[in-house]
C-alpha cells in the first residue's frame, strides 16, 4: 500500500489532524470535536426533464393529420414541484391542429399539468397533430420544449421527410367508358394489400353522379379516404370533387389473349386528394335497376416507395343508416372480422359486440385474435362517434382489459345498418397491426340450430416456410364444406370436407366423417363458437346474421395456429348444384393472400359453352396487380366434378388450378395453388389464394 512521508506541522492542533485525515485515513478517523465535521454538504435533489418529438414514417405534401408524439421524461435525481410547461414549435411547412394528452391542459400550442413526476419517470405521451402544406419543403424539423417543474429547461428536435404525392393521374385515359350510369349514390370501399413486405390498407367513402363525376357534397368535398401503412402511419383525406372522375364500359376482352368482351362492364375510379392520387380498376355487378350495389377494387396507381398493393369490394350505401349524423340507425349486435399484420407476422381477429345505438357506447366487446401464432382472447368495451352524415364516416375506440388495458382506434364507413367497414388507425407496432375487415348485423342470442346446415368455408394466412427448399413467409388456403348438426342447445357435431395449399406440404384434404365428426361448442350470448376433434389448433367462430344487404357471412373464422388465418363461412348449397345452375357473367376479385408476392386481380368472365365432355369452361379477363402496376391478363378456370349427386358435399367439385366450391348465393370460390397467380415464379410460387366470382 502507497504511504506518503511523514509530515509535521507547526500549526495549531486541529488544523493537523484535519489534513492527517485527507492524507492518510478516512474522514472517520478525523478528530471532529476539534475541527468539526470535514463531509461537505450533499446537494438536495432535483428534477431534470428532458422532452423528446417522434413521428412513424415519412408525411406527405398535404397530408391533414399527421402526428408527433411528445414524450417527457425525469432524469434528474428527485421529483418534479411546480407546473411543468410544454410548447410545441411545428415547422413552417405545416399548421398546428391540435394537442392532446392524458392529464394534460393543452391550449394552442401549449400544455400543462402540475402534478408530480417522478425520477425515471415519463408523463403521458401528447399528441401533436399537425396538417402538411401543398408546398412544404423537405426535411423539416418540429422543435419542442419543455419548462418548470423545478427543472431547467430543455429542448427537442424531430427531423421529418415529406414525400411529395401531388400527381396528376392519366390511369383512366384511354379505358371504356359510356356506361357511367352503373355507378350512381354513395359507394364505401375497404381494401387491403402490402407495400413492398408489410401490410398495408383503406377505406373511403364517394358520391358518384351517374354521368363520370365525384358529386360535390359541400365545399368540393366528394367524401373521405382513409389509409394507414407503416412507412406513413394513418392518414386521413378529404376526397376533392374537382379532379376526381370514374369511367365504366364494356369489357374490351383482351386483344393479346384473345379472349372475346361480352363479360360485363370494367371501369376506373380516380379519387384526387389532397395528399395526391388514388386510382383504382373496378369490376362491378350485383346490378339492381341498372345500378350496382357491389364492386371489385383493385388499386393501380401507387407513388409510395415500396409501392402500394391493395384490392378489395365497392359497396353501395345506404344514407339511411347515418343520414341523421349519429348511429341511431344501426343495430345492437354485431359479430366482425378483420386481418392484416404486425411488425411480428399476420394478424388476424374475430369477435363480437353490443352497441347502443342511442349513445354509440359499445359494451360486451369480445374478441379472439392471432398475432403471429400468438392467440388470445380480449375483451373489453368502446365508443362509436363523430358519425358523417355526408358519407357514412365514423371513428371508434375500444379499451380491453384482459390480458393486459389497451385502447385501439378505428375508422370505420358505414355500409348499412346491417353492414360497416372497418379500418385499424393506430400506429404500425408490436400489439399495434395495420388490419381492415368489416362488421355484420348478428343476434342478441343463438342456439346451435342457428348454424345448422352446409356452410363454405375459405380462409388465407401466412406462416413460416422452412423445408422443401421453400424460406420465408409463405401463405396457406384452405377451402371447403362443413355440414353442422345440433344434438342440444349448444353443441353440435360437424362433418365435411376441408382442402388446404401452401406451397411447402402441397395439397392436403381433410375429412370429417359421421363415424369420426367434430364438435362445436356455442356460447349463446355471444355467438362464439369452439371447436373439437378437428385437429390440434382449431380456429374459433363467431357467428353472425347475415341479410341480402350485407357480405353473406354466416360466422368469421380466426385461427389458433402458427398461420394467424382468418375468413369467413357462407352459407352452402342444401342440393346438388350443377354446371347449367349457375349464371353466365360474373365480377371477380380474390381475399387477401396473406403473401405480398402473390398477384392481386379484379375480372370479369363468362361462360362458354358447355363443353361436350361435361367440364364446364369459363374464361375471364382483367386486370392483375403485380408491384402496383396493372397487367392485362386472360386466364382459364375449366371446372369439373360437379357431380349432381355429390354426396357429402353439394357444391364442391376441383378446377384446373384448385378446388372450388359454390354457395347457395352462386358465387365461386376457387383454391388457387402454387405459381399461377404468384411474382415468385423461379420458386414455383408461393400462392395460395381464394378467388371469388360473384353473379353479375
Amino acid at each position: 500500500m502507497w504511504k506518503p512521508a511523514r509530515f509535521v506541522s507547526k500549526g495549531p492542533p486541529f488544523i493537523r489532524l484535519c489534513i492527517v485525515s485527507l492524507s492518510l485515513v478516512s474522514a472517520t478517523s478525523c478528530n471532529t470535536s476539534s475541527m468539526g465535521s470535514n463531509t461537505p454538504p450533499s446537494s438536495a435533489p432535483e428534477p431534470a426533464l428532458a422532452i423528446a418529438s417522434s413521428h412513424a414514417g415519412d408525411f406527405t405534401t398535404n397530408e391533414q393529420g399527421a402526428i408527433y408524439s411528445l414524450i417527457v421524461t425525469n432524469q434528474g435525481t428527485g421529483p418534479t414541484n411546480g407546473t411543468v410547461n410544454v410548447a410545441e414549435i411545428v415547422p413552417t411547412g405545416m399548421t398546428l391542429a391540435s394537442m392532446t394528452g392524458s392529464g394534460w391542459n393543452c391550449t394552442s400550442n401549449t400544455c400543462a399539468r402540475s402534478d408530480v413526476l417522478s425520477v425515471g419517470a415519463n408523463f403521458p405521451t401528447i399528441t401533436a397533430t399537425v396538417n402538411v402544406s401543398a408546398n412544404a419543403p423537405s426535411p423539416e424539423t418540429n422543435q419542442v420544449s419543455v419548462a418548470g417543474g423545478g427543472s431547467a429547461s430543455a429542448t427537442g428536435r424531430d427531423t421529418t421527410v415529406i414525400v411529395s404525392l401531388i400527381v396528376t393521374s392519366t390511369t383512366c385515359a384511354g379505358l371504356p367508358s359510356g356506361n357511367e350510369s352503373v355507378l350512381s349514390g354513395q359507394y364505401a370501399g375497404v381494401a387491403q394489400g402490402w407495400q413492398g413486405s408489410t401490410p398495408s390498407a383503406m377505406a373511403f367513402s364517394v358520391a358518384l353522379d351517374g354521368a363520370g363525376n365525384v358529386r360535390d357534397l359541400g365545399g368540393g368535398n366528394g367524401g373521405d379516404l382513409d389509409v394507414n401503412d407503416s412507412s406513413s402511419g394513418p392518414r386521413h383525406f378529404t376526397i376533392q370533387s374537382a379532379g376526381s372522375l370514374y369511367k365504366v364500359g364494356p369489357d374490351p376482352g383482351s386483344a393479346v389473349f384473345g379472349v372475346a368482351g361480352d363479360s360485363g362492364f370494367v371501369g376506373c375510379l380516380q379519387l384526387q386528394t389532397p395528399g395526391g392520387s388514388f386510382t383504382f380498376a373496378i369490376a362491378p355487378g350485383s346490378f339492381t335497376s341498372g345500378v350496382a350495389a357491389r364492386g371489385m377494387l383493385l388499386q393501380i396507381d401507387s407513388t409510395t416507395t415500396p409501392k402500394s398493393q391493395v384490392a378489395g369490394e365497392l359497396r353501395l350505401q345506404d344514407s339511411n343508416a347515418f343520414g341523421s349524423g349519429d348511429t341511431t340507425a344501426l343495430h345492437t349486435n354485431y359479430a366482425f372480422g378483420e386481418h392484416g399484420g404486425s411488425p411480428k407476422g399476420r394478424y388476424a381477429m374475430a369477435g363480437s359486440f353490443v352497441l347502443d345505438p342511442l349513445s354509440g357506447s359499445v359494451s360486451f366487446f369480445t374478441a379472439d385474435q392471432n398475432e403471429a401464432g400468438t392467440p388470445s382472447g380480449i375483451s373489453g368495451a368502446g365508443m362509436i362517434s363523430s358519425v358523417s352524415r355526408l358519407d357514412g364516416r365514423a371513428t371508434a375506440t375500444f379499451t380491453t382489459g384482459a390480458p393486459s388495458v389497451t385502447t385501439s382506434n378505428r375508422v370505420l364507413y358505414v355500409v348499412n345498418s346491417d353492414e360497416i367497414f372497418t379500418l385499424g388507425s393506430d400506429l404500425w407496432g408490436l400489439g399495434s397491426p395495420i388490419r381492415s375487415g368489416q362488421a355484420v348485423a348478428s343476434a342478441a342470442s343463438f342456439d346451435a340450430t342457428s348454424i345448422a346446415g352446409n356452410h363454405i368455408v375459405h380462409t388465407t394466412g401466412q406462416f413460416l416456410c422452412t423445408a422443401n427448399n421453400v424460406s420465408g413467409p409463405c401463405a396457406i388456403g384452405t377451402l371447403g364444406l362443413l355440414s353442422l348438426s345440433s344434438n342440444s342447445s349448444t353443441t353440435g357435431a360437424i362433418t365435411g370436407t376441408l382442402f388446404q395449399y401452401n406451397i411447402q406440404d402441397g395439397p392436403q384434404t381433410t375429412t370429417f366423417s359421421p363415424n369420426s365428426p367434430g364438435t362445436f361448442a356455442l356460447a349463446s350470448s355471444t355467438g362464439r363458437v369452439t371447436l373439437g376433434n378437428m385437429g390440434a389448433n382449431p380456429p374459433v367462430l363467431y357467428l353472425a346474421s347475415p341479410t341480402t344487404n350485407s357480405d353473406p357471412v354466416t360466422f368469421f373464422i380466426v385461427s389458433t395456429d402458427a398461420a394467424a388465418s382468418f375468413g369467413y363461412a357462407e352459407q352452402g348449397a342444401s342440393a346438388s348444384v350443377s354446371n347449367l345452375s349457375l349464371p353466365a357473367k360474373f365480377f371477380v376479385g380474390n381475399d387477401d393472400s396473406g403473401d405480398p408476392s402473390v398477384w392481386s386481380q379484379i375480372a370479369v368472365i363468362s361462360n362458354f359453352p358447355f363443353a361436350p365432355d361435361g367440364t364446364w369452361d369459363y374464361t375471364w379477363s382483367g386486370m392483375q396487380l403485380l408491384n402496383a402496376d396493372a397487367n392485362e391478363y386472360a386466364a382459364g378456370l375449366n371446372i369439373t366434378n360437379l357431380d349432381p349427386n355429390n354426396n357429402p358435399a353439394p357444391g364442391l367439385g376441383t378446377a384446373g388450378v384448385g378446388v372450388v366450391a359454390i354457395t347457395n348465393g352462386k358465387r365461386v370460390l376457387c383454391l388457387l395453388e402454387g405459381g399461377q397467380f404468384s411474382k415468385d415464379v423461379t420458386v414455383g410460387g408461393k400462392a395460395a389464394v381464394i378467388v371469388i366470382a360473384e353473379p353479375q
